[in-house]
């Protein structure tokens, strides 16, 4: 009764006749417990999931910036009641005495607002009118909406419907920019609200069911907020901020970097926040292949599916139990290490499909062993949509077929889309003259791709956009997400809509959120100036410009150092450059006039930002053309003075580039963001010094240094975990060094083998490896004919090493049985036989025995 009578009282205040105003005291209702006494509970309790509740602290920050005061929470016991009005069906009652648990608070006389999940407050679709909000028309519907006693009630169909409705009230309410972390659109204080009486956000099912983005080669989060515990790519903070802004941008799902180990706490961090995890074409069933790329935890050699599929298979199965737990959307496949086509060149189609087809059905059967109703998926990418069409790779039954798009935002195979249930597009893609570190995909590129795509596939179950640190493309990112979740608000005739006026309205609202309504249109028409310049529609981005600067300063760098002239060759690529700039220089320039000038209007808290995008990525590209074109006529400058002013002007528009950019990063928290911009193709930082370079050599001075990084270099974190492979943390039972590898001379499958007549079975370990490139014994299995430094050697070649296998053919355990014998080289098998192995170092038995079966047939 306390509880009643708190809120009634805090609830006389602020009632008007055409609305209600909420403050800072305006009080919350919440699931609470019968276990808790509400005074004691001041965030609300555990009745609501762990998602629910990390969401609805974050709106209580909002509610704080805002409102100026910790919103005043009551919380409500867990009551009986159906959902029949809400779901369309009613759900069991709970058995409850009478009197046991308090009835549903009475819908009170002013303004309360109403939080909470259907399934733990049951009274909200009971007690107020929600068929306004039709959260039966499915999953992740949800609703804010003023009560007509002047209250507020914000919920949704399933947990995540309730948290998208968190988020709602936020934005809809409270003014907060969903994507603030982002844009430093910090919430402002405004102290008091005032609502409409009719206020209502109603918002329907989406489109796709499921909604995501993949953070991939994320140079610049990776090295700019490096792990200090050294545990993921980037520290967990930043990946909250990540997955808070992604679920206020109602994404559900997220694919948290490029390879991630299966146990890597950014997972489990994205599970907790309620979003679904899934994993890209390269990282099959979550397994992180980086490691095993580089060499550290076996031998590349061992990575094959024909001659070791048990070692492959305990892999994979050890990354599908680290995540058994969550909810996940499973990648099953069979790609290369460098993410290449898996077969070999030698090999049929048939066979190459019989192979893929074998991998992919392991590994679904694995994962419904371990999650009876898994989602899963396969990328029909590269070579497989072909495989796919000619009938020889099979996809078992229930697993969703996705399609890559060609990249540049457009989507490939439009003739076969009607095959697909889901999309794997990018708005960021690494591959030599996209982009990076701006805005380079459309919204009107995007909203004409997805559209064709939503007009002609067989479902829309799943669209994933490839991000890469996501910080710099606010806008294409945005685009994508709210296309998934409603295509109609975007597609008013069909294909037939006029997409660049469609691209307008959307940077006309973008802009309206970030500057203000009275400089909404005049922002828009600049950024619509910005997307539609031609380098940047014809797929050429910041990383053509790097790229373009580092070919064309080396090659000239090279040539006079070599000849003392510039060749035919470097000549060549710098007309070609010149070329394809030329109508964008002009249009460039102009825009960089007109954006500098439009800084003047900005106010002064939205300021940074416009720094941060609009006139960092318009210097970009402005800057960069005039840093390629200049270091172009210079490369073809018939004086030596003539070379030397043009590299010198080349190296000015880069130091204004570097000007702008560090305007854009500002003193706040993405100060220094580009300190990551370090891979291939942009890195612009190295493509100063390359540019550096070719100056000191037309000016006979010395060459100055650089300090590249490797593609995967942020990915370095993972090396002293390598020892606990395929996982990141310990495990007995599923470490790769502790598996004893059994190959016969027959057939091999992930539990054994078949042979007929008798066959010969060998074991390997990846702990017995050859170092220092000795010159060593042919090993079996895959290895080179004489192993070189990493690759495996005959088992029994290890034992002064300390590393040996015991094993028993009788079916008892190797680590206790008097039966065990230790392996001391290959051995004949002439019926069928289960061997259990395990490996043994210093003497001491290890915890894993892998068993395997040889059936002779």
């Amino acid at each position: 009764m306390g509880i009643t009578v708190a809120v009634a009282l805090l609830a006389l205040v602020g009632r008007h006749v055409d609305g209600f105003e909420i403050t800072a005291d305006t009080p919350w209702v919440v699931a609470g417990s019968n276990n808790v006494a509400a005074s004691s509970v001041d965030e609300g309790d555990a009745v609501e999931p762990i998602a629910y509740q990390l969401a609805l602290r974050d709106v209580q920050l909002d509610w704080y910036r805002v409102l100026g005061h910790p919103p005043a929470i009551q919380t409500y016991p867990l009551n009986v009641g159906g959902l029949a009005n809400v779901r369309g069906t009613p759900t069991p009652q709970m058995d409850a005495s009478p009197g046991s648990r308090p009835p549903p608070p009475p819908p009170y006389t002013g303004p309360v607002v109403y939080f909470g999940t259907l399934e733990n407050s049951p009274w909200l679709a009971t007690d107020f009118d929600l068929s306004s909000c039709a959260l039966h028309a499915g999953v992740e519907a949800h609703c804010v909406i003023a009560t007509a006693n002047g209250s507020i009630v914000a919920t949704g169909n399933s947990t995540r419907g309730a948290i998208f409705a968190l988020y709602e009230f936020a934005e809809k309410v409270l003014g907060v920019d969903p994507w603030w972390r982002l844009t430093e659109n910090t919430p402002p204080y405004l102290g008091r609200i005032e609502v409409p009486a009719a206020f209502a956000s109603i918002v329907k099912p989406p489109a796709f069911k499921f909604r995501g983005v993949f953070n991939n080669d994320e140079d610049l989060l990776g090295y700019f907020r490096l792990d200090p515990a050294g545990e993921t790519v980037f520290d967990l903070s930043t990946w909250n901020q990540i997955y808070e802004t992604l679920l206020r941008a109602k994404c559900n799902m997220i694919i948290p970097g490029t390879s991630p180990n299966p146990d890597e706490r950014q997972i489990a961090l994205a599970s907790r926040r309620g979003l679904v995890v899934s994993q890209s074409h390269f990282e099959i069933v979550n397994f992180g292949a980086f490691m095993w790329l580089d060499g550290d935890v076996a031998p590349r050699a061992l990575y094959n599916w024909t001659t070791n599929p048990d070692g492959m298979a305990h892999t994979w199965q050890a990354a599908i139990n680290a995540n058994a737990d969550k909810d996940m959307i499973w990648t099953v496949g069979l790609r290369g290490l460098w993410d290449y086509t898996y077969c070999p060149k030698d090999i049929s189609q048939a066979a190459c499909g019989e192979m893929l087809s074998s991998a992919i059905g392991n590994q679904t059967m694995w994962i419904r062993a371990a999650q009876p109703e898994a989602k899963i998926i396969t990328y029909l990418w590269d070579e497989l949509l072909g495989l796919f069409k000619s009938g020889v790779l099979k996809i078992p039954a229930g697993v969703q077929i996705i399609f890559t798009d060609a990249g540049k935002g457009k989507i490939g195979g439009l003739d076969d889309i009607h095959l697909a249930d889901g999309l794997y597009y990018h708005t960021m893609m690494l591959d030599g003259s996209s982009n990076q570190i701006t805005e380079m995909i459309s919204p009107a590129l995007i909203f004409s791709q997805l559209w064709e795509f939503v007009a002609n596939a067989s479902n829309l179950y799943y669209i994933v956009d490839n991000v890469s640190d996501m910080v710099p493309v606010p806008i294409s990112t945005s685009a994508v997400l709210k296309f998934a979740w409603d295509p109609t608000a975007f597609t008013s005739h069909g294909s037939d809509t006029d997409w660049n006026a469609t691209q307008l309205d959307f940077l006309v609202n973008f802009s309206r959120v970030q500057f203000g309504d009275a400089l909404a249109e005049q922002a828009a028409t600049l950024y619509n100036r910005y997307f539609t310049l031609p380098h940047l529609l014809a797929g050429a981005g910041d990383e053509w410009i790097g790229e373009t600067l580092g070919s064309l300063a080396g090659g000239g760098a090279g040539d006079i150092s070599g000849t003392g002239a510039v060749s035919n060759v470097t000549a060549a690529k710098a007309n070609k450059s010149m070329e394809a700039l030329a109508e964008s220089l002009p249009l460039a320039a102009a825009l960089q006039a007109d954006v500098v000038a439009f800084a003047a209007l900005v106010p002064a808290r939205r300021l940074q930002f416009y720094r941060q995008h609009l006139a960092w990525q318009t210097a970009c590209q402005h800057f960069g053309y005039v840093a390629v074109n200049e270091l172009s006529q210079s490369l073809l400058a018939t004086t030596h003075s003539d070379a030397v002013q043009h590299v010198n002007a080349s190296l000015t528009a880069i130091d204004n580039l570097f000007e702008a950019q560090r305007a854009g990063e500002g003193t706040g928290q993405w100060s220094g963001l580009y300190y990551g911009d370090r891979l291939s193709y942009t890195a612009m930082h190295s493509r100063r010094r390359q540019v550096l370079r070719y100056q000191a050599v037309l000016l006979e001075l010395p060459a100055g240094y650089d300090s590249g990084k490797g593609y995967y270099s942020m990915y370095q974190y993972q090396k002293p975990a390598v020892a606990n492979y395929p996982l990141f943390y310990h495990s007995d039972e599923y470490n790769l060094r502790d598996f004893v590898l059994m190959t016969v001379s027959g057939d091999n499958t992930p539990t054994g083998g078949s042979f007929t007549a008798s066959t010969t079975l060998t074991m390997l370990s990846t702990r017995c490896r050859a170092s220092g490139g000795a010159i060593l014994p042919p090993g079996p299995g895959p290895s080179q004919q004489v192993p070189g430094d990493g690759d495996m050697l005959p088992l029994e070649n290890c034992t002064t090493s300390g590393v040996e296998a015991r094993y028993t053919s009788d079916g008892s355990d190797p680590r206790t049985s008097a039966s065990a014998v230790t392996y001391t080289g290959p051995f004949t098998l002439h019926t069928t036989t289960t061997v259990r192995a395990v490996c043994v170092v210093g003497g001491t038995a290890r915890t894993l025995v892998h068993n395997a079966t040889f059936v002779a047939v």
